[in-house]
């Protein structure tokens, strides 16, 4: 059957396409099946109104672990956030003052070069954030960087290691911070999200442990927090991020060996990749129009009536 997913071309490398068969159920054989069905499924949802091109498929397959039901959930959930927060996630301009602005500090930047095990590195300096801004810009940046890296289907099966340096990290910051946005991104980050989160590391928290902890048990869950590592030296955080994943200004002064390059560098890279048009309107396309949640179309399924026996009483 030849339908717009047929022309569908798998970039994965053979380390990745190995991973993919032992870790998340992927079948090259039946992967457009797979992804025709979860097509239909959407397009039988009238409450429904969202993407149905193999990437967006793929992504929440993978991330399913290819089980429908999965995916289906993680759409649902997605699509619902969506309609709930529109200031987080429509029509998101790479082009936008503020979000170019949080773009140029470094405040997130995905490493050059993925680690052994193919995963891409995040540094967030969390430091850098701007508690005088509107919250929604630090949600809308991370959606705008975070979906370009997300296309990449290496990135899909193999995850990502996230690093949080809380250095310049104030009580202004942690004022900042909206419990309630906070729980509701997070929840949806963890929950529905398409994309592997492997490891956590945060670094330099200081004295704003407590605080920091007070807020991860409220909003992060349990298989997450077991991949949470906390550390107070770079030292500590040597022994699962070797230095030649990490950038020249978390190294030792005497460190001669290969590195991700210089933080200015790294930026200006992400600034420039992040601000082509061709991403810039592919952006735009994806995040402007009626994608989302309908309730009052949703098909409402009758409960079959209760069954009860008659019984004799003596």
């Amino acid at each position: 059957m030849a339908d717009d997913l047929s022309s569908y071309v798998c970039r994965l490398t053979p380390e990745s396409l190995e991973k993919a068969k032992k870790e998340i159920n992927e079948d090259p054989e039946e992967r457009i099946n797979a992804a025709r069905q979860l097509k239909q499924w959407i397009l039988d949802q009238p409450h429904l109104t969202c993407r149905t091109d193999m990437e967006f498929l793929m992504m929440f397959l993978r991330g399913a672990k290819f089980s429908q039901l999965r995916a289906r959930e993680m759409i649902e959930g997605m699509m619902t956030l969506r309609s709930e927060r529109t200031d987080w996630f429509d029509r998101i301009d790479t082009h936008e003052a503020e979000l170019q602005r949080y773009l140029k500090s470094g405040y997130i930047l995905p490493l050059p070069k993925k680690d052994s095990e193919g995963r891409l590195i995040f540094l967030n300096r969390v430091g850098l954030m701007d508690p005088g801004m509107p919250p929604k810009y630090r949600f809308r940046v991370t959606q705008m960087v975070g979906h370009f890296y997300g296309r990449d289907e290496n990135v899909q099966v193999n995850g990502m290691v996230m690093i949080i340096d809380f250095t310049g990290f104030t009580t202004k910051h942690l004022s900042a911070m909206n419990m309630g946005d906070m729980k509701k991104f997070s929840n949806a980050m963890q929950k529905f999200m398409p994309g592997r989160l492997k490891a956590f590391h945060y670094y330099n928290v200081g004295s704003f442990m407590e605080a920091i902890m007070a807020v991860i048990k409220q909003v992060m869950r349990q298989k997450f927090r077991d991949r949470l590592h906390v550390h107070n030296t770079m030292e500590s955080l040597y022994k699962y991020i070797p230095m030649e994943m990490l950038p020249v200004e978390y190294l030792p002064d005497e460190y001669e060996g290969p590195h991700q390059g210089k933080l200015d560098d790294i930026t200006a890279d992400l600034v420039k990749k992040i601000s082509e048009d061709s991403y810039r309107n592919e952006l735009l396309k994806n995040t402007t129009g009626n994608w989302g949640i309908d309730e009052s179309k949703r098909v409402k399924v009758e409960e079959p009536a209760a069954a009860f026996r008659k019984l004799n009483v003596d």
